[in-house]
C-alpha cells in the first residue's frame, strides 16, 4: 500500500506519517523545543517516549496545531464557607507541623510578622 505524499512548500514531497525528532517537530511548529517538549509531556501534544528522546508524528503535530487551545477555568468563588474550610485545612496544616516539630508555639501571624 502506498502512502500519499504531499507537496511541501520547499518543494520537498512528505508523508503525513513522517516521523519527526523533538528538534525536527519545534521546527516545523516554528516554536521553542522547550514548548514542544512542555506539551508533550502534560500529554497535550502527542508523541512517543524512545529512550530519552521524543518522536511526534508529522500529522499527529499538525492536528495539535489545529486544536483550539481549551479556555481558562475561571477560578472558583470565595465564598465565606470556603474561607472557613481554607482556615480549617490550614489550622490542621499547623497542628501536623507541631507535632512533627516542624514550627514554634505561634503561628507567624500571631506576632505580626
Amino acid at each position: 500500500m502506498a502512502t500519499e505524499t504531499i507537496p511541501s512548500t520547499n518543494g520537498v514531497a512528505y508523508s503525513p506519517l513522517d516521523v519527526l525528532t523533538l528538534a525536527e517537530a519545534a521546527a516545523y511548529l516554528r516554536v521553542a523545543e522547550e514548548v514542544v517538549r512542555s506539551e508533550a509531556d502534560a500529554g497535550r501534544l502527542v508523541g512517543r517516549r524512545v529512550g530519552d528522546e521524543w518522536r511526534f508524528v508529522r500529522e499527529a503535530v499538525a492536528a495539535w496545531l489545529r486544536t483550539p487551545q481549551p479556555a481558562a477555568t475561571p477560578l472558583a468563588a470565595w465564598t465565606p464557607e470556603r474561607e472557613a474550610e481554607a482556615e480549617a485545612e490550614i489550622a490542621a496544616i499547623y497542628a501536623q507541623r507541631k507535632v512533627l516539630g516542624t514550627v514554634g508555639d505561634r503561628h507567624p501571624d500571631e506576632d505580626g510578622e
